[in-house]
């Protein structure tokens, strides 16, 4: 999900909606069909997951997107990281702690 969540960005990054062919540079965009593709196969996944563990389980770790995808727009683009991210990233963790451990 988060190469996914890149290729969306680089994909945005180059379509430009004030132009005339904005279906084509959607149709062809390369980063954006490899982007819909992986999240097909994410999807699959997904249900194979829900398939081994129960929901209350799996989809807590979902939340662990909002720390990997800010960390690696760092990294691919620069995107500043600030205190309040930090702060987030100490309450997400605690709370997929608490709902992995505890429930």
């Amino acid at each position: 999900m988060v190469v996914g969540q890149i290729l969306f960005k680089l994909a945005a990054n180059q379509i430009n909606l004030s132009e005339k062919g904005i279906i084509s540079s959607f149709i062809f965009n390369p980063h954006l069909i490899i982007a819909v593709s992986l999240y097909m196969v994410a999807t699959v996944l997904w249900v194979w997951i829900l398939n081994h563990i129960p929901l209350k389980q799996a989809y807590p770790l979902n939340a662990l997107g909002f720390i990997i995808v800010p960390l690696a727009a760092y990294f691919a683009f620069h995107e500043s990281l600030n205190w309040g991210y930090w702060g987030g990233v100490l309450l997400i963790v605690s709370g997929v702690l608490v709902t992995q451990y505890f429930s």
